[in-house]
């Protein structure tokens, strides 16, 4: 007998009509077409194809584009805010409190998994309060000083942890660790900081051996959270933040392998729900960024080899050619590391590239151009983004919905109230 088609809007019974756990997804710029252009360069569905519930609408309170710390704080805390502000009001600024910090003041394990550094705008939005995003050592220090700490911290940006930050969250109980080996053998609560800054992408996994991978920090955590039994349950915030980093930089070889990571970690995350069906997981985007097409100036083709065969990203490029005169060196490099030759005009146009932004610009547009591969931005756009889901509770999640949507109804499914965290923050100061 065949098995029933899962729909997420009709979803089968399961084990426990309410979810104990919930595990939120948040792929940083995966717009339909970034994930459009996964599953082609996979040659295959992706995990979460047959998930798909609806679309989510991104605008922030004082624009139409969104950036990713207004995006975060919507996601967390279900308010709209504006572009740059980490988990506070417009008006007065006062902290919001996150459904996160409601969760672990009512008694459930909390978690938060990165690839960028953990003070950056999306793992800041649940657990942190900031005026401006790019307070990043002062949101660093909030996280693990916070009356509402998460028992899981994994990414990078230990260069955020200064002034004796680092030393606090040792003292407070963190058991730190730097290094990809030391997550087999390390317990709760875990501070791990694997890079200085963000993790090093997938494209070039193999420069910084000693970081672990997206579904590496994913697995150990739901271990982690499975060992640890609490009976409540567990919040997990799992960001997949290069795809969005890659894009705007025009890197779509980059972006792809991203995405690819994160195709991995889903299909971990999917079998973990499926064998405990009182779990409810949420896939989304913050926004979309750079306005990617898979196709451009007027011709129906797409060539994916020209991006299967990039062995660095743009970023890696960028830095070795920045402020270069050397003609042969970039054209070497390119060679390289695109397996492409470039023409004249396109070594003048990365000669002459003043900033990291603008190189790397200007070499990922000379692998676009002969994938075929479209940006019409290099920052974000207002497109409406997918949300995909599994498990109980998941058919309040269907259609078009407003990104602040999502904590409210996540709020209400689990009873986590984000009003008191609100009110027991109110003298919180959210600037440094």
């Amino acid at each position: 007998m065949e098995e029933p088609q899962y729909t997420v809007c009709s979803p089968p019974s399961f084990s426990s009509p309410t979810p104990k756990n919930f595990i939120f997804v948040v792929g940083d710029g995966n717009g339909p077409t970034a994930i459009t252009l996964t599953r082609l360069m996979k040659k295959a569905p992706l995990v979460v194809d047959g998930y798909f519930a609806g679309t989510v609408r991104t605008a922030s309170d004082d624009s139409y584009i969104t950036d990713s710390a207004a995006a975060a704080t919507a996601l967390a805390c279900g308010i709209k805010t504006y572009n740059g502000a980490v988990g506070v009001f417009p008006g007065n600024l006062s902290a919001s409190g996150s459904i996160m910090e409601a969760a672990k003041s009512q008694g459930w394990s909390t978690g938060i998994i990165t690839t960028a550094f953990v003070s950056d705008a999306t793992p800041a939005g649940f657990t942190a309060h900031s005026q401006d995003r790019s307070y990043q050592s002062f949101i660093a220090a909030q996280q693990v000083t916070s009356p509402y700490p998460a028992d899981i911290i994994l990414g990078g940006g230990r260069n955020d942890f200064i002034n004796g930050t680092l030393e606090l969250a040792i003292e407070r109980g963190y058991n730190f660790i730097d290094h990809a080996t030391q997550l087999a053998n390390v317990s709760l609560p875990v501070l791990g900081l694997f890079a200085p800054e963000r993790l090093t992408y997938d494209i070039e996994k193999e420069l910084a051996p000693h970081q672990p991978t997206l579904l590496e920090m994913t697995k150990r955590s739901i271990e982690l959270l499975e060992e640890q039994n609490n009976p409540n349950g567990f919040f997990l915030l799992v960001e997949a933040s290069g795809i969005d980093t890659n894009e705007h930089s025009w890197d779509a070889a980059a972006a792809y392998r991203e995405g690819l990571m994160l195709d991995k970690t889903m299909e971990y995350i999917m079998n973990f729900a499926k064998k405990n069906e009182d779990t409810l997981v949420l896939v989304t985007a913050d926004h979309e960024t750079s306005g990617i097409s898979i196709g451009r100036d007027y011709s129906k083709v797409f060539y994916p080899e020209f991006l299967e065969a990039q062995t660095r990203s743009t970023s890696t490029m960028g830095e070795l050619l920045l402020g270069s005169k050397d003609r042969e060196l970039i054209r070497n490099t390119l060679k390289t590391y695109a397996k492409i030759d470039i023409t004249e005009d396109e070594i003048t146009k990365i000669e002459q590239s003043p900033t990291k932004w603008e190189i790397r610009i200007a070499i990922g547009s000379t692998v676009a151009s002969r994938a075929r591969i479209g940006f019409t931005t290099a920052d974000h756009t207002g497109v409406d983004v997918n949300l995909y889901g599994y498990g109980p509770g998941m058919q309040n999640f269907c259609g078009n919905i407003e990104n602040t949507d999502i904590p409210s109804r996540v709020a209400q499914i689990f009873g986590w109230n984000t009003f008191a965290i609100t009110e027991s923050l109110v003298d919180l100061v959210t600037k440094p």
